[in-house]
């Protein structure tokens, strides 16, 4: 890419997610073996930038949620791409679960009721009686908050962070219906998007906004660091280097990698849990708009 890095970001493991991470056929051929620092990097090369019009440009649309109508009738979620290739359209749309459920609050915020997929989003039931800040910490205490509007005319939309049984953090978008004091919850576990870097300070180029406020909570992140979102990204990138990784142009970094970087991040910083983090790599830690640690996927095209 002529002007920065592509960080494909993943909430969950997506068919979307799945094929977009996959090397463009044109560069898929015999005699272009992948480039492995120990058998196990897995980094291959792609298509040098600035090839000619003729060739792909890659992705053009990139994660965009729209509602969608089955055949049986149901309504439903999907995440849109639109992928150029040998000079022709690839439009990508596949479902993704989103789990939804209401919450009714009295008048000191706690839930009176509860519909919907609420074990898929706290892998729980929720108890009657219980604080609405025990299952959205970071909601607002003034559900005031939700009775704004955007230039538009749209209701308010808050994007956070809800707590599972197993005490982890999963983004989450919260608005609120036209019944009094009733929250919707929505989260999509599958998300995925990508996000532009420029490679001399690692900001934040050019992102889908959907896709970045659903899973970081920022609906416009330009300008800011990758860093930000994902603190120990610059830190991961020098064991990629010391492990004799070049950022060529072309090149592309497959998300276990990074998750193996990090890995030896934690280990060569001697913190206490980095033999569970070598032998099960659950993603890299990022940070939400709310303050809240959640977990992601990376892969990184130079």
């Amino acid at each position: 890419m002529a002007n920065g890095s592509k960080l494909l970001l993943v909430g969950g493991a997506g068919i979307t997610a799945r094929l977009l991470s996959k090397a463009p056929s044109r560069v898929s051929k015999p005699s272009q073996r992948a480039q492995t620092d120990d058998g196990s990097g897995g980094y291959y090369r792609v298509a040098p930038k600035n090839h000619p019009p003729t060739k792909s440009r890659g992705v053009l649309l990139c994660g965009d949620i729209v509602p969608i109508q089955k055949r049986n009738g149901t309504v439903g979620s999907a995440s849109f791409w639109v992928m150029e290739k040998r000079g022709g359209l690839i439009w990508v749309v596949e479902e993704i679960n989103e789990d939804v459920a209401l919450l009714s609050l009295d008048e000191d915020q706690n839930v009176s009721s509860v519909s919907g997929k609420v074990q898929p989003i706290w892998g729980q039931n929720i108890t009657l009686g219980c604080s609405v800040r025990s299952l959205v910490p970071r909601i607002p205490l003034e559900l005031t908050y939700f009775d704004r509007r955007s230039p538009s005319g749209q209701p308010a939309v808050g994007h956070f962070t809800v707590r599972t049984a197993g005490g982890f953090s999963m983004p989450a978008t919260v608005t609120k219906t036209s019944a009094k004091n009733e929250l919707r919850i929505s989260s999509l576990p599958h998300i995925a998007g990508m996000m532009v870097i420029s490679p001399e300070d690692l900001t934040i180029t050019s992102s889908n906004s959907v896709f970045s406020a659903a899973l970081f909570g920022y609906e416009q992140p330009g300008g800011m660091s990758i860093c930000t979102l994902i603190p120990s990204f610059r830190d991961i990138l020098a064991v990629l280097i010391n492990d004799d990784v070049e950022f060529t142009d072309g090149l592309v970094v497959p998300e276990h990698s990074f998750k193996r970087a990090y890995a030896l991040l934690a280990m060569r910083e001697g913190r206490g849990n980095a033999a569970s983090i070598f032998m099960r790599p659950s993603g890299l830690p990022a940070k939400h708009r709310d303050g809240s640690d959640i977990m992601v996927d990376v892969q990184m095209r130079v």
